[in-house]
């Protein structure tokens, strides 16, 4: 980064500091603190305040939702004009949460990625030096789009070497500006829980470095433009069943808690993926086709994958939405409060088609059986009935069809059941995926499980497998760690459980169809699916069963 930065900001802050502010009645303990002068100024401006009892507690940890908060408040009174909203949430924890409306906002203008809080902001849990750190850095960058991150950066600081690059660059660029420093003994300590105190203090000097922040207009296309990855599969490595599409060639940068696979995009039945990856701070959305030509897109804006050639998306953060080609221009205009508004059309039948799930339509013909969740393409369903007595009182499973015919009959595990008396009945847990049906029973005191596979058409039993390798033994069913859901027939499983292990994917009677070779998988969608070997990521084809 230039070193004008630096100028700018502490021209900025002379000025500021000249401005008179009226004075705030301080919390008695922040009177003779180091950052008596910083919460003075965010309590004039109504960024912070104390409690009932007189105090603020500047050595009290601050909590996610409260940083998000504040970070609002700032950007306010810096000059943005956005309102706080729960409109495209994108948290799967925050429905009715306090601090929604500000996480939800900072969320969808960049400022925080969900990828990183594996899209759980846990409002309630303590914010880190570090995560405070990178959204200040990204809010200055959104008032400065013009500021690029160096990937290169390097930190000095003692306990910042397993920083991701991108990470890394955020940090430095806070340091840089003034917003953080490290502590005396050359640490940075990103993974502390920010205090109140120094909290007020970052804030204090981004605002003194920020300016005014003038809302920058939303754009569908990102600034990385579109380009190419090479088809071409010569070379690409020889493994049993596999068919390379594109061979390994794309790197992620992990970010947060989120597992890699997740930052792939599922193909559609265009015959079109992608993947995540970090942008000067933001997410971007690439979109790549069966030969390998890439397409990127806001990762706020886009709103669905591309179907028919088009895709969803706003044309500004909590805007109307219409249809972009890849190209990004607006087939159908953004007037529409959302899809199920939009008129009826070839692009509105795909996608209900893709996005639809087989719904129940019977009884459960066995007394107090009641179905949950949606079904099998096959129109077979996972149903629940309470029953059992005692500390065996729960939800036992079974599988029925769309009309209620009881296919697999739940049953109850008896009070005084013994090892091994379980097998094949007695389900705790199943789920319901495309083509199959997995249910769960525990069948040793000791807690092994045995997971059996029912087709999704017929409700055969297909196969039998456990995550347990001397219960596999000792039952006589193959050992699997599976890595994910079944789909297209198939599940990503490895053959030991470690943070080294290989991936490949087992079919509904558990064999390895494609053997375990690779570093980490996605599940199989539309006839393709995402495959990560020796570090790079490719795509693979579903092999003919």
């Amino acid at each position: 980064m230039k070193k004008k930065l630096i100028t700018m900001a502490l021209a900025l802050s002379m000025i500021l500091a000249m401005i008179p502010v009226q004075a705030a009645s301080l919390p008695g303990d922040v009177s003779g603190s180091w950052c008596k002068d910083y919460v003075s100024s965010l309590m004039d401006k109504g960024i912070v305040g104390g409690y009932s009892d007189g105090t603020y507690r500047p050595t009290a940890p601050v909590s996610r939702g409260a940083i998000a908060k504040m970070a609002f408040l700032t950007m306010q009174a810096a000059g943005s004009s956005l309102k706080e909203s729960t409109e495209n949430d994108p948290f799967s924890d925050m429905k009715g949460n306090w601090a929604e409306g500000y996480a939800a906002i900072l969320a969808n203008t960049g400022n925080l990625l969900p990828s990183e809080f594996g899209y759980k902001y846990e409002a309630s849990k303590d914010m880190t030096r570090l995560e405070t750190a990178k959204l200040l850095t990204r809010i200055y960058i959104y008032a400065h789009p013009d500021v690029k991150l160096d990937s290169s950066t390097k930190l000095d600081f003692s306990d910042t070497t397993d920083l991701s690059a991108s990470d890394a660059s955020l940090v430095a660029t806070a340091v840089e500006l003034g917003i953080i420093n490290g502590y005396k003994d050359g640490m940075f300590k990103p993974n502390a829980s920010i205090n109140r105190g120094t909290a007020a203090a970052m804030i204090s000097r981004f605002l003194g470095t920020v300016g005014t922040i003038s809302d920058p207009a939303q754009f569908v296309n990102s600034s990385g433009g579109n380009g190419s990855i090479s088809a071409d599969t010569t070379g690409a490595p020889k493994i049993q069943g596999v068919e390379w599409v594109i061979k390994p060639s794309i790197k992620i940068e992990q970010t947060g808690n989120r597992l890699e696979e997740n930052f792939m995009i599922p193909f559609s039945s265009d015959g079109i993926g992608g993947y995540i990856k970090s942008e000067n701070g933001k997410e971007i959305r690439v979109f790549v086709d069966k030969n390998g030509k890439t397409y990127q897109f806001n990762s706020s804006i886009i709103a669905s994958k591309f179907i028919k050639g088009y895709a969803l998306a706003r044309n500004g953060i909590g805007g109307k939405v219409g249809l972009i080609d890849l190209s990004g221009k607006w087939v159908v205009e953004p007037v529409y409060d959302d899809w199920r508004s939009m008129p009826d059309s070839d692009w509105k039948t795909a996608y209900v088609a893709e996005r639809e799930e087989v719904q129940f339509t019977g009884t459960v013909q066995d007394s107090g059986g009641e179905v949950w969740n949606s079904g099998t393409k096959g129109g077979l369903f996972v149903y629940a009935k309470r029953m059992g007595s005692d500390v065996f009182d729960a939800d036992y499973k079974g599988i029925c069809d769309q009309n209620g015919r009881i296919i697999v009959k739940a049953t109850p595990k008896v009070s005084s059941w013994g090892e091994g008396e379980a097998i094949h009945g007695c389900y705790d847990t199943a789920t319901a995926y495309d083509d199959c049906i997995v249910m769960i029973h525990q069948i040793t005191v000791g807690g092994a499980f045995m997971d059996d596979i029912y087709d999704g058409k017929t409700g055969k039993l297909t196969g039998s497998y456990m995550q347990m390798k001397s219960a596999a033994e000792k039952y006589g069913v193959p050992y699997r760690v599976t890595g994910g859901a079944f789909s297209q027939g198939l599940c990503a499983a490895a053959l030991e459980e470690s943070s080294s292990a290989k991936y490949g994917y087992m079919d509904k009677t558990c064999e390895m169809v494609i053997p375990p070779v690779f570093d980490r998988v996605a599940s199989f969608s539309n006839g393709y699916a995402w495959v990560k070997y020796n570090g790079l990521w490719g795509v693979i084809k579903l092999p003919q069963l």
